[in-house]
C-alpha cells in the first residue's frame, strides 16, 4: 500500500486504512485523540510521504547524477586510479571558436531550445497530472505546455533545416602546436544523428499537440476523481458544463496515448540535447608549454584533484541516499535517518560549490595566452550544479519535516485485546448510591434505516461508505434512498468511513431534519433493448427526517 503512495500519490495512497472497522470496544475517553476519529489510532513508527515528495526527489536524483557525469567529465580522469590537476578553464584555438565541429552556434542553439522547451513541457504535465487539481485548472496549465510544445516544434523545424546544410561538413580537428597545421578528420556521424533527433523531437511534438489541445478543451485528458468527498462538486461541474465523456473509458484511453507522446518526446529531447554536448565536445582544446607559455603552464583542462574527490563523494552519496529514500519502507526512522543524510549532504554540496568558485577566481585570474581563447562556460555550469544540489535537499527538508510534518501522521484502526479492556476502574464506583429506580433511562437515539460498509473503489481506490441495505418504510428509504448510494456528506459534514457516520448520527435528534447527499451510480440504456447500457454517475441530494428506532 505504502508503495501505491510512493508511486502514484506519494502522500495520501499511504496506509490506508482497511475497509472493516468496528466500534464494540471499551474506550477510555480521557486517550481519545480530537483529530482521531474513533476506533483508530496513530501510529507514530510509520511516516506517511507528501505528494509533493515523490516528483522533488526525482528532480533531486536528475540534479544528483548531472553533478557525478559533469565531475567524470571534467576530472581529468586517467584511467580509474589517476585524476589529473587540472585548471577549470579550456584554451580553444581562435579558428575553432564559430562552431562545434565546424558546425555554426546558431545550430546549437536551435537544437538546445527545442529541448529544453520539450522537456520543460513534459515535465510540467506529468507534475500537474500527479497533482491532480480540479479539471478547469488542469485544463489551463495543460494548454500553456501546449503552447510550449508548439515552440519546440517550431525550433526543431527550424534546427533540422540547418543541421541538414552540415550533414557532410563536420569534422575534428588537430592544430599542431609548432607549425600550426590543422589536420581535420570527418564527424559527419554525429549530424546524421542530430537530424535524425530533430526530426523525431518534430514527430512527437506534433503527435502530442494534436491529441493535447483538443482533449484538454474537451477534459478528457485529466484525472478525474482526487477524493471522495470532492465527487459531489466535480460531478456538478461535469453535468453543469457537459465535461464527462459519453464513452465509459475515454479518459483513460486519451490518458494512455498522451502520455506515450509525451513519454517519446521527452526522450527525443533528451537524447538531442545530450548529443548536441557531444558535438560540442569536438571543438579542439589545447593544453601544453606550446599554447600556454606562462610559469607553471597549463598540462590539464580540469579541476584541481581536491575539487573532483569533494564532488565526486558527495554526489555519489547524494544518489545512494535519494535511492534509499525511494525505498518503499515507510518506517519514520528510516525517514528520519535518510533525511539527516540530505542535511550533511547539502552542507557538503556547498562546501564543493565554494571550492569551485574559489578555483575558477583563480582560473580567470591567469593571463590568457596569444592565439586562443579562454573559456569557462562547461566549467561554472558545474559550479551552479553544486548550489542546485546544495539548496534542492533543504527544499526538501523544510516542506517535508517541518511544514507537512503534522501530516506525515498514519492513523489505523484500533487493535484491541483482552487484557486491554479494563474490568475495574477505581474510583469509578465510589461514593454513588445504586438506586436502580431513580437511574433514568437512557436517551433514545434516531435511526436512518440503513446498512453501511466500508469499501475501496475500484476506479479511484479511495475509501468510501456505501449503502448495501435500506429498512422497508424507513426514513432513508422514504425521502429517497437506494441500495448502492455511497454516502458523502451529512449536513455540511463530509462522509469517509464509519467512524464519521457513527458521529454523526450519535449527536442527530429524533425529528430533526438533515440534508445528505449521495453518489448513486446508474446503468441508462442508450437504446431500447440496450443489454448493456451506459454507466452514469450522478450526485443526489435530499432530506430525511430521522425517526426513533422502533422497539
Amino acid at each position: 500500500i505504502f508503495f501505491r503512495g510512493h508511486v502514484l500519490g506519494h502522500a495520501e495512497g499511504a496506509m490506508k486504512a482497511p475497509p472493516h472497522v468496528t466500534f464494540d470496544h471499551i474506550v477510555d475517553p480521557t486517550h481519545l485523540d480530537p483529530e482521531t476519529p474513533l476506533g483508530y489510532e496513530v501510529d507514530y513508527r510509520l511516516f506517511r510521504y507528501s505528494k509533493f515528495s515523490l516528483p522533488w526527489l526525482l528532480f533531486m536524483l536528475g540534479c544528483f547524477l548531472t553533478v557525478l557525469g559533469l565531475t567524470f567529465a571534467q576530472g581529468g580522469f586517467d584511467g580509474f586510479n589517476t585524476v589529473n590537476d587540472g585548471i577549470p578553464r579550456d584554451l580553444v584555438p581562435v579558428t575553432e571558436t564559430d562552431g562545434d565541429g565546424s558546425v555554426p552556434e546558431v545550430n546549437r542553439a536551435c537544437r538546445l531550445a527545442a529541448g529544453c522547451l520539450a522537456i520543460v513541457a513534459v515535465v510540467t504535465i506529468a507534475l500537474v497530472f500527479h497533482a491532480n487539481p480540479k479539471p478547469r485548472r488542469q485544463r489551463i496549465v495543460y494548454l500553456i505546455c501546449a503552447v510550449l510544445i508548439i515552440g519546440a516544434f517550431a525550433m526543431a523545424i527550424t534546427a533540422l533545416i540547418l543541421d541538414v546544410q552540415y550533414i557532410d561538413e563536420a569534422k575534428q580537428c588537430t592544430t599542431e602546436p609548432v607549425t600550426l597545421q590543422r589536420y581535420c578528420v570527418d564527424a559527419d556521424g554525429y549530424i546524421v544523428a542530430l537530424v535524425i533527433l530533430d526530426a523525431a523531437v518534430i514527430a512527437f511534438s506534433l503527435a502530442a499537440i494534436a491529441m493535447l489541445i483538443p482533449w484538454s478543451l474537451d477534459f478528457s485528458f485529466r484525472r478525474k476523481y482526487r477524493h471522495w468527498v470532492d465527487i459531489g462538486r466535480d460531478m456538478a461541474e461535469e453535468e453543469a458544463e457537459q465535461m464527462a465523456p459519453k464513452k465509459p473509458g475515454l479518459e483513460h484511453v486519451h490518458v494512455v496515448l498522451i502520455f506515450m507522446a509525451l513519454g517519446l518526446l521527452l526522450i527525443a529531447a533528451i537524447a538531442l540535447i545530450v548529443v548536441t554536448g557531444l558535438l560540442h565536445d569536438l571543438r579542439e582544446r589545447v593544453t601544453g608549454e606550446y599554447w600556454d607559455s606562462t610559469d607553471p603552464p597549463q598540462d590539464y583542462s580540469g579541476w584541481p584533484v581536491t575539487n573532483t574527490q569533494a564532488r565526486l563523494f558527495t554526489s555519489a552519496a547524494a544518489c545512494i541516499n535519494t535511492v534509499l529514500t525511494l525505498i518503499p519502507w515507510p518506517r519514520r526512522e528510516w525517514a528520519y535517518a535518510t533525511a539527516f543524510c540530505f542535511a550533511i549532504l547539502s552542507g557538503l554540496f556547498f562546501y564543493c560549490f565554494a571550492l569551485d568558485v574559489a578555483q575558477l577566481e583563480s582560473a580567470k585570474e591567469r593571463a590568457c595566452p596569444a592565439s586562443v581563447s579562454c573559456e569557462f562556460g562547461r566549467y561554472s555550469a558545474t559550479a551552479v550544479f553544486d548550489f542546485i544540489c546544495g539548496l534542492v535537499p533543504l527544499v526538501y527538508l523544510v516542506w517535508q519535516f517541518v511544514i507537512k510534518h503534522n501530516k506525515s501522521r498514519v492513523v489505523q484502526p484500533k487493535k484491541f485485546k483482552p487484557e486491554d479492556v479494563p474490568m475495574h476502574i477505581p474510583g469509578l464506583y465510589e461514593g454513588v448510591e445504586h438506586d436502580m429506580a431513580k437511574q433514568e433511562p437512557p436517551p433514545i437515539r434516531p435511526t436512518l434505516g440503513v446498512e453501511v460498509v466500508e469499501m475501496e473503489h475500484p476506479d479511484t481506490r479511495e475509501l468510501c461508505l456505501t449503502v448495501i441495505n435500506v429498512t422497508k418504510g424507513g426514513c432513508y428509504e422514504e425521502a429517497g434512498g437506494r441500495i448502492g448510494d455511497i454516502l458523502l456528506y451529512w449536513g455540511n459534514v463530509p462522509i469517509r468511513c464509519k467512524a464519521d457516520f457513527a458521529q454523526v448520527m450519535s449527536r442527530a435528534a429524533i425529528n430533526s431534519k438533515v440534508n445528505v447527499k449521495v453518489l448513486r451510480t446508474e446503468i441508462v440504456p442508450e437504446f431500447e433493448g440496450d443489454p448493456e447500457g451506459r454507466v452514469v454517475s450522478e450526485t443526489v441530494g435530499f432530506q430525511v427526517v430521522l425517526k426513533a428506532a422502533p422497539t
